[in-house]
């Protein structure tokens, strides 16, 4: 917008390349929009007012002070994005972080890099049976990202190996169906999902993941519940999103699970 109007713009980022949350922000079967946005950023970058310096953080490699008044800028916008994950509001949180708390960043970036050969990034253990706390659609991918990695992992102690791509795009019943099997006999009780945020407007997409899941909205938590489940964890209004370990036991007789039959 600014170089559209002939102002010269700086674009310091502290990462070597531009793409920020669109990245490593996405899961790895977000392959169109990724290629989408990185044409869009490329071709913004691209333009000849604008200059782009990667690899510079403010604060460590310009002093912000020296930026605000010897540099010869106009304006400083600070557009530094959602790059670093914002903690659970609950005292003493953090020290379970590594041991049962996973925050979405560092998940999805597990996600997308772990089995390259030369990986050294944030290790992570998907567990079944996770709960996960918010209310967008990031947590949705966090929940796809469990349902995935578990599934591919009980299939590999079967013997199969499947690719998680084709997990994601043909939908976890129809690959267990082409090789004989039935969410059940994997013995997966499936990953769970609780939210503060109204759930009206995204019960269409929530079913879509959860066909046989009854939703239901309570007096304070506006939380989503699955019928035949109880669950020993707090939902907690939160902002952000993260992933952890919980207790459940079944309340009926009923087979229902939480995400069982999912459809990715």
């Amino acid at each position: 917008m600014l170089a559209e109007r002939g102002v010269i713009v700086v674009v310091f980022e502290q990462n070597p390349r531009p793409y920020g949350k669109i990245e490593d922000g996405l899961p790895r079967w977000h392959v169109k929009l990724r290629r989408k946005e990185y044409e869009t950023i490329n071709d913004k970058l691209g333009r000849p007012d604008i200059h782009f310096v990667p690899c510079t953080k403010i604060g460590r490699d310009v002093d912000f002070r020296a930026l605000t008044s010897d540099w010869g800028f106009s304006a400083i916008v600070m557009a530094h994005g959602a790059w670093h994950d914002r903690s659970l509001p609950v005292p003493g949180a953090d020290a379970f972080v590594g041991k049962g708390l996973v925050y979405q960043n560092n998940l999805v970036y597990w996600f997308n890099h772990y089995m390259e050969r030369e990986y050294a990034g944030p290790q992570c253990v998907v567990e079944d049976g996770a709960l996960v706390v918010g209310g967008g659609l990031a947590s949705l991918d966090v929940i796809k990202i469990l349902q995935i990695e578990t599934t591919r992992a009980a299939l590999a102690d079967l013997g199969i190996d499947e690719d998680i791509l084709k997990i994601e795009q043909e939908g976890i019943p129809a690959v267990l169906d082409e090789h004989g099997f039935g969410w059940d006999e994997l013995g997966l009780r499936g990953a769970s999902s609780a939210s503060m945020s109204p759930l009206r407007s995204k019960k269409s997409t929530l079913r879509s993941f959860w066909p046989h899941c009854a939703w239901a909205a309570g007096p304070k938590a506006n939380a989503p519940t699955c019928s035949g489940w109880s669950t020993s964890a707090t939902v907690l209004p939160l902002s952000g999103t993260w992933a952890s370990r919980r207790n459940t036991r079944p309340i009926s007789n009923t087979r229902t699970r939480l995400a069982r039959r999912a459809r990715l």
